[in-house]
Order: structure tokens, then sequence, then C-alpha cells
């Protein structure tokens, strides 16, 4: 039996791709999500970003 995955990302959409195709369509997305923290060491303010690629087959 097929599972299904479920992942729920909540960013800024950064580049958006979509592809015309006779039996339907591609989108390729990017988004940013970005993580912030203090150095427990320097006390300075920290900043992550992280990329994720996500495609959609539209038919």
């Amino acid at each position: 039996m097929a599972g299904i995955n479920k992942v729920i990302i909540i960013g800024n959409i950064g580049n958006i791709d979509v592809k015309i195709f006779q039996n339907g369509s591609i989108a390729n997305v990017s988004v940013a999500t970005s993580e912030n923290w203090v150095d427990k060491e320097t006390q300075q303010k920290k900043e992550r970003t992280e990329w994720h690629r996500v495609i959609f087959y539209i038919k």
C-alpha cells in the first residue's frame, strides 16, 4: 500500500518556474525558511536561511 508524506513549509517564495506541456504542467518553487537565535558565547544575534525546492506536477 502506498503511503502519503505530508510536510508543511512556512516561508518566503524566492523563485517560480512554470513549464507548460500538452499533457500537464510542472511548477518549480523555491521557498526560504529562516531560523533566528542568540549565540550563547558572544551574545550576538544569528540567522540561518535554508532553501527548499518544491516541485508540483499539474495535470
